[in-house]
């Protein structure tokens, strides 16, 4: 999965995203997609289950 998601230059593109609430994210939005496409990749679709 991780080699799928930098072959498709997805962390550049998103990090360039910006949203007039926050304008410079403590959490980059490349980090936050990631961590829900390897949510989604192990059958959990909850971002509750981040933590374990």
């Amino acid at each position: 999965m991780g080699t799928l998601f930098d072959q498709l230059q997805l962390g550049p593109r998103l990090n360039r995203t910006r949203t007039l609430e926050n304008l410079h994210p403590n959490i980059g939005h490349r980090d936050v997609v990631a961590a829900y496409i390897w949510l989604l990749a192990q059958g959990k679709s909850d971002f509750d289950h981040i933590e374990t």
